[in-house]
């Protein structure tokens, strides 16, 4: 989900790895920075909240396909109506 929404907003890059004796309480892993650039506009031109709500509706069920998720998230009508739109997007 964040990936999704993030790719709207931002190019994302690899930074500097953290050692876990840099945090209290000691972490027994590494962790690694990742830095955010802001692009000037957003990758597309979209609607943020329809977006961000079927980004969320998409991934609130694990182990469901894109049709039953959305359609049980009751924000993209009946099975059959999110069947269509799915097939016209593409």
């Amino acid at each position: 989900v964040i990936t999704a929404l993030r790719m709207l907003y931002a190019d994302a890059e690899l930074g500097p790895i953290i050692e876990g004796d840099r945090f209290y309480p000691q972490a027994a892993v590494q962790s690694r920075v990742i830095q955010l650039n802001i692009l000037e506009k957003p990758r597309a031109a979209v609607d943020v909240q329809r977006y961000s709500t079927l980004v969320l509706a998409a991934f609130s069920q694990r182990r469901k396909t894109l049709l039953n998720s959305l359609t049980n998230s009751s924000q993209f009508g009946a099975k059959v109506e999110v069947e269509a739109l799915l097939r016209s997007s593409g």
